[in-house]
This record gives C-alpha cells, sequence and structure tokens, in this order.
C-alpha cells in the first residue's frame, strides 16, 4: 500500500504520510484506549513463623535459622496456674479419702480374722505379705489384741512366715517387742533373722546383747554390720565394748569395714585408740571408711592428727575425703570457740 500511495501515479499523494503515521502509532493508541490498569493486589500477611525465618536468613547464604516457636502445650491453653493446683488438691484429697477407706475396711477385717480359731496365726500371715494397707493394718492389729503369751507363741511357730508378720507387728509395740525379740534372734531363717535384727536396732534390745555379740561374728554381713551398730550404742556393757573392739581387729577386712562404720554410726569415742591404728590399713575401702567415721567424731587435737595423716594416703579418693573432712572438723571447731568467746563475753 505504501508503494501505490508513493507512487508518482497516485491521485492521493498526501495519504503515504498520513498512513505511515497510523502504522506507526496504532499499537500505542490501542494501549492507551484501553480501560486503566488496576491497582496490584495487597500481598497477603504471612504468618508469623515465615517472617521470622526470612527476617534470621544468613545474608549470603540459603540456609533459615528457624527460631522454635514459645507456644503453650494444647492441654495448657486456657488453663491457669490456680485451675491446674485446685485440680491437684481435689486429686490429692479424692486418694487420701480412698485410702483411709481402704484402711477401715482392712482393720475391720483383721479385726474379724482376730476373733476366729487360729486367727493371730492367720493375722500373722497377712502382716507378712506385701507392704500395703491391708498387711499393714493386720500386723497393727496384731500388735494391740494380743497378748504376750499368744505373741510369744507365735515366735515358735513352725512357719517362717508367722514368724515375719510376729516381727512386723512387734514394730508396731515397742513394749511388747523388747520382751519378745530375744527368741526372733535365734531364728534359723535368715529373713526373719535379719528383720529381727532390723527390730532390736529399732527398740535398743538391751537385755539381747550376748545374742547380739554371737550374731556379730556371722559371715551375713547385712546380719553382722547391724549388730555391730547396737553392740557400738552400748558401751556400758563389756561384752559390747570387747566384740567391737575385736571387730576392729578382725583379720578380715569387711569385718573390719563393719566395726568402722558403727563407730562412727554411734559416735563411740571411746573406741578412738583402736581407730587411728587403722590410718595405715592396707585396704583402701577401711581407710575410706575411716575418714567417714572420723567426720562424725568430735573436733580434737588427736582426729585432726589422724585425718592429717590421711590427707597423704596413697589413694586419691581417700586423700580428697580426708583433707575436705579435716577442712569441715576444723571450721566446726573454729565456730565451737567462737560461741565459747561469746558466751564467756557475756558472762563476764
Amino acid at each position: 500500500m505504501t508503494g501505490l500511495a508513493t507512487s508518482p501515479s497516485s491521485p492521493w499523494p498526501w495519504v503515504a504520510p498520513c498512513l505511515t503515521a497510523c502504522l506507526i502509532c496504532a499499537p500505542w493508541s490501542s494501549v492507551s484506549s484501553a480501560a486503566p490498569a488496576r491497582k496490584p493486589a495487597p500481598k497477603a500477611s504471612k504468618p508469623l513463623s515465615e517472617e521470622h525465618a526470612e527476617r534470621s536468613r544468613a545474608p549470603g547464604s540459603g540456609t533459615l535459622r528457624m527460631a522454635p516457636t514459645k507456644e503453650r502445650p494444647m492441654a495448657m491453653r486456657g488453663v491457669g496456674t490456680q485451675d491446674r493446683r485446685g485440680s491437684e488438691a481435689r486429686l490429692s484429697t479424692a486418694e487420701l479419702a480412698a485410702s483411709q477407706s481402704q484402711r477401715q475396711e482392712a482393720r475391720q477385717q483383721a479385726l474379724v480374722t482376730m476373733k476366729e480359731p487360729g486367727g493371730p496365726a492367720q493375722g500373722a500371715r497377712t502382716a507378712a505379705a506385701d507392704v500395703g494397707p491391708r498387711s499393714e493394718e493386720a500386723a497393727r492389729v496384731l500388735a494391740e489384741k494380743a497378748d504376750e503369751a499368744i505373741l510369744k507363741g507365735l515366735s515358735r511357730h513352725g512357719d517362717a512366715s508367722v514368724r515375719m508378720g510376729l516381727v512386723r507387728a512387734l514394730g508396731h509395740c515397742p513394749k511388747k517387742a523388747s520382751a519378745l525379740v530375744g527368741p526372733l534372734l535365734e531364728d534359723r531363717n535368715v529373713r526373719v533373722l535379719r528383720a529381727a535384727v532390723q527390730l532390736a536396732a529399732q527398740v535398743g534390745a538391751p537385755g539381747s546383747i550376748e545374742r547380739l555379740a554371737y550374731l556379730a561374728l556371722r559371715h551375713d554381713r547385712g546380719i553382722r554390720s547391724t549388730a555391730l551398730r547396737i553392740l557400738a550404742m552400748h558401751p556400758e556393757h563389756p561384752l559390747a565394748r570387747q566384740t567391737l573392739i575385736g571387730a576392729l581387729l578382725s583379720s578380715s577386712p569387711q569385718v573390719r569395714q563393719d566395726a568402722v562404720a558403727a563407730v562412727g554410726h554411734a559416735r563411740a569415742d571411746w573406741a578412738f585408740h583402736f581407730l587411728k591404728r587403722l590410718a595405715g590399713d592396707p585396704e583402701q575401702p577401711v581407710r575410706l571408711r575411716l575418714v567417714q567415721t572420723m567426720r562424725r567424731l568430735p573436733p580434737s587435737a588427736e582426729t585432726l592428727k589422724v585425718l592429717a595423716r590421711l590427707a597423704t594416703d596413697r589413694d586419691p579418693r581417700v586423700r580428697s575425703e580426708a583433707v575436705r573432712a579435716r577442712a569441715d572438723l576444723l571450721s566446726a571447731r573454729r565456730r565451737a570457740h567462737g560461741s565459747n568467746g561469746v558466751a564467756s563475753r557475756k558472762s563476764r
């Protein structure tokens, strides 16, 4: 068309420039005549976690450092501290009420059993069962309702479970236990004998020193250690002192260790003359137990001297324990002297 309009023989020589201008401007005119462009829609707000992740992006790297979102657990939302405490209190109150009802029921059943033929022996068997309200109430009722003659007969019963239940029952009545623990200390059953020795340690049993002195020489360590502790609490008895001194000078390391522990438990400073000899004992457990015993004795000059010797022991654990024990005794000694000085100044 352009060639036709610009030819010399064309009757419209002015058409060519106009037509060229129209062809050039046509796209722009169509764009300008179109509907006005819409404004871009606002971006949807990102979740807090994504926004925090973008802010935490390390510059120059494509890794994200996601910070953990601190949200409360679903079960805890909407529940205040007071509400939780209130629910726990209600739960504990309900459990306590249920326990009391179980104990009352167990006691009523134990009382009914005591009135039946062979009731004391059956109650002792129930008391020897696993620990619980039923066995505990059975032991308590047996100790309260049975007289000493019945209990003494149960101590010679052929069933070991009956004798074990008797030991547990006597634990609720120390007055009866001090008179009846003697026959139980001669029991052949090791389980019953261990429980009887524990009962003797609980009630004191000063009348059973001879039997305990014999048990202190047994090979059963549980029985021996408890018997030695009881003997150390009765230094007025010559046999108790003699047995404990013999254990301190025993050739068995375990016996010496148990004797040292018994002296420390009873704070029997009368045995210090024999304790200080063990500072050079060849067995490390004995020396370590000696340090622990010295810590429980009064902070005298002799005690600090023995600990100073143990502070140079060849075993590192013994050395460290001795250093700490000596420091504790020195501080206790300073406090005692300070309090005595203040008291003397006040008295003046």
